[in-house]
């Protein structure tokens, strides 16, 4: 019997963006519906520990670079194969 390896935290690096929903004003027959916009944040996080907390998207490190910084190495195969992720 073989000992077990030991446990990893692989990269999985995600971005999201912040929206903001509100309800939106009565139509003609008094239905009202959800409006939804993007506020100009994200938050990239990565299983790794990695994370922006909500920045301007502008702040952002070039999503290539992010990709490069936290992917594993069979990952980082595939990319480079693909191309950019971004």
């Amino acid at each position: 019997m073989t000992a077990p390896t030991t446990w990893a935290t692989p990269h999985a690096l995600h971005v999201a963006q912040q929206i903001q929903s509100r309800l939106g004003p009565a139509d003609e027959e008094g239905q009202r519906w959800m409006e939804h916009r993007r506020t100009g944040l994200v938050n990239a996080s990565c299983n790794c520990g990695y994370s922006t907390g909500w920045i301007p998207r502008e702040q952002l490190p070039a999503t290539d670079e992010l990709y490069r910084q936290h992917s594993d190495s069979s990952d980082q195969a595939r990319t480079n194969q693909a191309g950019s992720r971004a």
